[in-house]
This record gives structure tokens, sequence and C-alpha cells, in this order.
């Protein structure tokens, strides 16, 4: 198992053009996209068809809002998308066919505006850690995060409808999310007060949809979804680089900046001798995180590194503090009873918070593989409910067991006394 992790990937994609979005233009284009077409910088809205690679099969990156959850979307069908010029060019390799309907492009670009800062943030974080000063320089890897996102932090808004209806077209037409037209009333009111940052509820007013402000001008979106697109494409691109040069390595996790690959013994030498030959401490490059025996992955940001002890591991939402199975979290959350404000205890075990949207497909040579559950524009509301139930059934209690299991095992090797 190598774990492999990208060096400021955020603040390298800062690095790149930017349409300039005082020069931004809608273009018709209605026809297929030709091997020599030239893109211009800009947002297209595709329909991709016809698959042509087994790589983008087995790690299709496209995903369907449905019944409240993001979940793959089926690659028999067509996907209809919005990608940058960048990202078309990446596709255009693995489909068949592009259709572009239009897209908004400019011909003029320009560079983040604080792209440089990002420079110097990455700088100093290199010189901190070399120092062995790790509070100044895990202050610039929070800096660096907060540089690529800052550009997009709207202020919320509220808007109140008459009716249901129209509510419902102000979602689809502002954000993007429609309902399924056979999904039930109650679902859908169960996603929408779930859903954080947008939400719904009914007032004196009518229907109220709150959410965040896109027309909030000190706000500007194409900066940040270009970043996170083309850290994306940089990812995709690394594990189609590994998967091509070693055919029977598989890639066993990926999430937004790190890979972790699983190599055949027969061809783990000659593996590492490669990556370290591209891996680098420059900004975009990676380095190799760990290298162990084994690995646990249950869903993105949870994961287990390790050999006879855990050397490396994620365990998102538990506050962990260091003990790679702690298994449950603590919080206090405020309850208004009355004109009092009551502090309540609460705690959340992290089987409760696991996802549903994962199935288990059992493999060989001691291998089980989580697929994202797959959805197409005709998937019945209630396939998707039953799959959804099944997986709360079976694929999480199996996961938890999992996790249960490698505990039991690495405390079986570990001093009493530390339990780790």
């Amino acid at each position: 198992m190598v774990a492999i992790d990208f060096n400021a990937m955020y603040s390298a994609c800062m690095q790149h053009t930017f349409p300039k979005p005082s020069s931004l233009e809608r273009v018709a284009w209605n026809r297929a996209l030709a091997p020599g077409d030239e893109l211009k910088a800009g947002l297209y809205r595709c329909l991709l068809s016809n698959p042509s690679t087994d790589f983008i099969r087995r790690h299709n990156p496209f995903r369907s809002f449905r019944s409240g959850r993001y979940l793959a979307a089926s690659l028999d069908e067509s996907v209809e998308v919005d990608l940058n010029e960048f990202e078309l060019e990446y596709y255009r390799r693995h489909f068949d066919t592009i259709h572009v309907t239009h897209a908004v492009v400019s011909d003029q670009q320009i560079i983040h505006p604080l792209a440089k800062e990002a420079t110097r943030s990455f700088a100093c974080r290199r010189n901190f850690r070399d120092q062995g000063n790790k509070a100044l320089a895990d202050r610039e890897k929070f800096l660096s995060t907060l540089l690529s996102s800052c550009a997009s932090r709207p202020s919320s808004s509220r808007s109140s409808f008459s009716s249901r209806e129209r509510a419902f077209e102000f979602l689809r037409s502002e954000y993007g999310m429609m309902p399924a037209s056979d999904e039930p009333q109650v679902a859908i009111d169960h996603w929408l007060e779930n859903r954080g940052r947008l939400s719904s509820f009914t007032d004196a007013t009518g229907t109220v949809i709150a959410g965040p402000d896109l027309s909030d001008q000190s706000t500007c979106f194409l900066f940040n979804q270009r970043i996170v697109a083309r850290g994306r494409v940089m990812v995709l691109e690394k594990m189609e680089a590994i998967c091509s040069r070693f055919p029977d390595a598989l890639i066993c996790y990926s999430n937004i900046d790190s890979i972790h690959i699983s190599f055949p013994r027969k061809d783990i030498e000659s593996a590492l001798r490669w990556l370290r030959s591209k891996a680098s401490e420059e900004m975009g490059s990676f380095k190799i995180e760990a290298i162990t025996d084994h690995g646990l992955w249950l869903e993105p940001g949870r994961y287990w590194l390790y050999s006879q002890q855990i050397e490396k591991f994620r365990n998102r939402g538990m506050s962990t503090g260091g003990r790679p199975f702690k298994d449950h979290a603590i919080h206090v959350e405020s309850r208004k009873i009355g004109n009092l404000h009551i502090p309540i205890r609460i705690g959340v075990a992290m089987q409760k918070t696991m996802s549903v949207s994962r199935s288990l497909v059992a493999g060989g040579a001691g291998v089980t593989y989580q697929r994202l559950l797959e959805v197409g524009d005709d998937t019945p509301f209630e396939t998707v409910l039953a799959a959804l139930e099944d997986n709360r059934a079976r694929s999480v209690s199996a996961r938890a067991e999992a996790f249960a299991q490698l505990r039991d095992e690495i405390e079986s090797h570990c001093p009493a006394a530390s339990g780790q």
C-alpha cells in the first residue's frame, strides 16, 4: 500500500490563468466537439456520451443529485454537465461523443488576485517546516486553504413564495436542484430540512428557500470552481498514469489531494522507484506519505493504513485527538425552551454518521470493494430508496464490523496501557 499526497494542490491551481469576469460572454454551440476545435477559457454545457475507456468507467467522477444525495451518474446514459475548457480537453479522450450546447467564455484571461500570496504562503510553510516550527507551518497551511476559497463565500439570502411549485421552480433555476417527478413530498421535505446551507421551510409568508446568494457582488464563483475542477483533473491524470504504467495496481482511495494505491508485491520496488522519481517538494507535485502492508477505507475522510500498527489514519468528524479508534463524538447543542437556552450534551456514534450511498461488492484475494450507487434519469425513486435502505442494513453494519475487527487486531499487538 502506497499513499501519496499532493503538495498545496489548490495553491498550485491558483497559479493558472482565469477568464476575466468582466469580459465573459455567452455563445451558442449546438454541435459535437470536433478534434480540431480550439476552446476558449470558460465554462461549457456538455452532453457526454459513449465512454471509450475502461478507466473512466471504473473511476466515474460524475454525480447526480437524487433523494438529497449525490450518487454516481450512470454512464450508460448521456451525462449533462458543465465543464471548463481544460476538463473538456481531458474528457474528450475518454468519451466518443461530446455535444456542446452553449458556453460562457472570455477572450481575455487574468491571474488569480491571490496567486502570489499563495506562493508566498507555501514558501513560508516550507521554511517553517524545515526549522521544525510545526505551529507556524500549520498556520500557513490553513492560510493557503483559506486563500483558495475566499472568493466563494457568499452571503445568505431568503426568498418567499406563495406556492411550493414556484419555490421548487426557483430551486431548479437558481441552484440546479429539482426533486425527481416520482419522489414523495415527505421525502423532499426530509432532505431539504437537512441540507445545511440550502434549506426550505414554511412560515406565515409561504414557502421559504434559504441559501447562498448567487448574485452577491463580493463573490466570484468562477475562481473557486476552476480551482477545484483543476485539482480534480490533476488527481485523475495521476491515477490514469499509475494505472497505465502498472496495470495490476489497484486504486483503493482518492479524495481531493490524495491517492492510495495497492501494488502487487512483484511491482512494489519498480513502483516506488517510479513514484520517487516523480515526487518532489514543489508546489503541485506530490510526496509519498506512507508505505504499509494493509489498508481499510470506510468512506471519504475515513481510512486506516497499517502494518503491525496504524501508520496513517483519518476519521472525519470524530475529533480523534490522535486516537485512531475513537468511535464516537460528543458535542453540545443549544435547545430553546421558552425564553431559556439550554445546553444539551449530544453523543454521536461513528456508525450513525456513515454514508448509506455505498454498496459492498466482494472481490478476490481478500478485497471487498465499495461502489457508489449509480442512478440514471429514469431510475425510479423506489429503486433508489430500496438500495439506500439495503445499504443501511448491510453495508454500514459490515463496515462498522470491519472497523471493530481492525481495532481488536491492532490493539492485540499493542501495550495494554496505551491501547493504541
